[in-house]
């Protein structure tokens, strides 16, 4: 499986620009959260299955931010011990969907920077990278395609084959940080929207919006990763219809877009002769145009409850390269 890739008009990016924050205004943001996290259990309720201590534990710390994504500060004082450890099988899958571009760029998460290892036959030796200060080091196996060098411009063009992951948790760990940077008042009308992070299999009734958007830096890094959560000005604009809120995820050279379930303000204005607006953000305007050649949004079907995986491409560059070749005979 690979992610589709239509391609951007760099010279529309001053439309793509107005039309976003036109229609989109920002509601809450990580980098704003500055809720001091508190050790004591009392008077804490969970958001996510409405109990409170002592009927449940709150131990541990849990981040608003998962720091699949990167390491950061960003706790939540509204969430149990239960709900948060229901979820790391989801935030492994998800893990190995991001985990090429924090091996790369040498992103430290929980656990330090990740040792990616690419999927295999069961006749070959993965391939693997690792971090050592600000030197990368690859141990292609037998997959000798995985990494070409072209000597004249200095440059290695790597292949990373992820392992296989579930897209419907990548699914689910978005939602959570959308509900979890959501205003009390909302979540209070939209309780729903907690159905959805319960249910095994992906909820179709026509007006969900599956697909994830992806757009790769070619020139910035985000030092830290954050979420933004954005509402639309109006739900209706002329006979479309616009998802109430949508999620864009920042971490290493990354921006993701995610648009939330339908909300109770979506459903008491929808009428089905309208069409769906699905609004792009400009993530590209962040990025270094002096780097960019083209401009690449890449998508990922969020409803698949099978394993997938992917095949990353990306070029490095180098000052010089170590060999360390073995001989066997």
């Amino acid at each position: 499986m690979s992610m589709s890739v239509p391609a951007a008009d760099q010279n529309d990016s001053d439309s793509h620009i107005k039309s976003f924050y036109d229609f989109y205004d920002l509601a809450a943001s990580s980098d704003d959260y500055k809720v001091t996290y508190c050790k004591s259990p009392e008077n804490k309720s969970c958001i996510f299955c409405g109990r409170s201590y002592p009927e449940v534990s709150f131990q541990l710390k849990p981040h608003l931010v998962p720091e699949l994504f990167g390491r950061n500060n960003i706790l939540s004082n509204h969430e149990c011990d239960s709900c948060n450890t229901a979820f790391n099988f989801h935030e492994t899958q998800t893990a190995t969907f991001v985990q090429p571009f924090l091996s790369m760029l040498g992103v430290k998460t929980k656990k330090g920077i990740p040792v990616f290892q690419s999927r295999k036959k069961p006749d070959q030796q993965t391939s693997t990278l690792r971090v050592e200060g600000n030197n990368r080091i690859f141990n292609i196996g037998t997959n000798l395609s995985d990494i070409v060098y072209d000597y004249e411009k200095k440059s290695v063009r790597i292949t990373f084959r992820t392992r296989p992951f579930i897209p419907f948790s990548v699914y689910k760990v978005l939602l959570k940080m959308g509900i979890s940077l959501m205003p009390e008042k909302d979540r209070a009308l939209n309780p729903h929207l907690l159905d959805f992070l319960k249910v095994d299999h992906p909820v179709h009734n026509n007006v969900q919006h599956w697909t994830l958007y992806r757009y790769v830096m070619k020139g910035k890094m985000f030092g830290t990763p954050s979420a933004k959560l954005f509402r639309a000005k109006q739900v209706v604009v002329d006979n479309e219809e616009f998802p109430e809120f949508c999620l864009m995820m920042n971490f290493a050279n990354v921006t993701l877009q995610f648009f939330l379930p339908i909300t109770e303000i979506n459903a008491a204005n929808h009428d089905p002769a309208r069409s769906l607006h699905i609004e792009i953000h400009p993530s590209f305007v962040l990025d270094d145009y002096e780097r960019l050649k083209e401009i690449k949004t890449e998508t990922l079907d969020l409803d698949q409850t099978e394993k997938v995986t992917l095949n990353e491409v990306m070029t490095a560059y180098y000052d010089r390269i170590d060999r360390d070749t073995k001989n066997d005979g």
